[in-house]
């Protein structure tokens, strides 16, 4: 069984499209998946990350974020 390499932030950076700051901000908030220690730098399993996407996709829109074309 070959494992997948542990993904970083920048990692996830690259997957979610969005910047570092953003990864910070919703990991500080306890919405990501929790990290695998690898000394002090947080991994994820991209399984892990894969779910966390797929649940996210599948609610409703963020209220806090109302499409500019809902009038």
């Amino acid at each position: 069984m070959t494992q997948e390499p542990l993904l970083s932030i920048k990692d996830l950076c690259v997957i979610t499209g969005v910047c570092r700051r953003t990864i910070h901000r919703i990991r500080k908030a306890g919405e990501l998946p929790e990290p695998i220690r690898i000394g002090r730098r947080p991994r994820w399993r991209r399984e892990d990350i894969d779910a966390w996407l797929n649940r996210r996709g599948s609610h409703e829109p963020n209220e806090r974020y109302p499409s500019q074309t809902a009038g």
